[in-house]
Formats: structure tokens, sequence, C-alpha cells
């Protein structure tokens, strides 16, 4: 029987969230991770302006490879969500998939302008969660994408997800075996006909 990680990608504010959500609610039998799950929960340390603290987000990293290995151990399927512009988290999800034989499926979820990550992140903040520079978001959004063909080839499916039209960075790759393109419009505010049933998926 195979076994699934299913990995929801994009940069800062980009709406992965969103995508993890409407997984989850057809899916509650799968648990979902991330490292601002735990940091919330476990490790309430809020980042500073001038981002000198840390602490809560290691914690809770530390805290997140330990749960991935318990369920990988157990051969439970599961959901983690991360920015894939984290080297650690990325080379820790595919070793784990080939030691313990799972398949990856992803769901890249992606802005086709910076600005658009900046207002999201600029109401988040405002909404109570921590504090992340304009610089970072912009720095993150061109390294998220540039770990689109990575994401693919490690992945047994690949799904994407944009908030608004990408035709230009997703001109060459477009037509890959196994990729996916739905356009959710941001302006709409909905994920009206994104149904997601993982255990629909391809052979």
């Amino acid at each position: 029987m195979s076994k699934y990680i299913h990995m929801v990608l994009g940069s800062i504010a980009s709406g992965k969230s969103s995508i993890s959500k409407k997984i989850l609610s057809n899916n509650s039998n799968i648990e979902f991770i991330c490292a601002d799950l735990y940091k919330t929960a476990f490790f309430d340390i809020s980042v500073s302006k001038d981002d000198q603290s840390k602490v809560g987000y290691r914690c809770a990293d530390e805290l997140l490879f330990y749960r991935i290995e318990e369920l990988c151990t157990e051969g439970n399927d599961f959901i983690l969500e991360f920015c894939p512009t984290n080297r650690n988290k990325f080379e820790t999800i595919k070793y784990y998939a080939k030691r313990y034989g799972y398949k990856i499926i992803s769901y890249f979820v992606g802005t086709d302008n910076v600005n658009i990550n900046i207002l999201r992140n600029h109401n988040r903040e405002l909404d109570g969660y921590d504090y992340i520079s304009e610089q970072k978001v912009k720095a993150r959004y061109e390294d998220a994408f540039n770990s689109i063909l990575e994401i693919m080839c490690i992945s047994w499916h690949t799904h994407k997800y944009f908030l608004h039209i990408i035709l230009d960075k997703m001109q060459t790759i477009k037509n890959t075996k196994h990729l996916n393109i739905q356009i959710l419009h941001l302006e709409k505010n909905q994920l009206d006909g994104l149904l997601i049933n993982l255990n629909n998926v391809p052979n």
C-alpha cells in the first residue's frame, strides 16, 4: 500500500494555509504539521522587528523534524506545509521519503506579483502574526519559484495553485506530465472549484 507525504509549498504569505485547510476539509483523518503551528502552540516567542530573536522557530523546527520521523516510522500519511527556500526542511523530507518509501505529492502555491505577498503579509501582521520584513518577503519570493523544478523532480505528483495567472514563469514547464495548474482569484477571496481528495490521486 502506498504511503504519501503531501507537501504544501510556497513563499511567505502566498496562500499555503488556504490550500492546506481545503485539503484537510476533505481529508480530516490526515495529520497536518507545520513549524508555525508548533511555534504558536509550544514556543510563543515573537520575532522582533530587528529579527534577532528566532529561538521559537528553531525549537519549532526541531519538534517538526521529530514528528515527521514519528509519522514516517508509523507509516502514516501527512500534510507538511513550509517554504521551499528552507533547505533544511527540504532535504529532511527528501531523506525520510526515500528511507521509509513514501511518495511525495506537492502542492505549490504562488502569486504573479510579490506585492500581493507583501500586502498579505502586512494584513497578517495586523491580525497579530509575527513581523516579517518586506525585504525578507521579496527575497523568499524569487527563491521559492526557483525551487519548482526541483520539487517536481522529487514528487510523484505535482499540483500548482496560483492566486493570479502566471504565464511567464510557467511557460517552459506547463505541459509537464503530472502537472495540474489551477487559477484562484485572490480578489474573489474564495476557493470555489478547488476540490482535493487525497484518496483520489493519479496512478
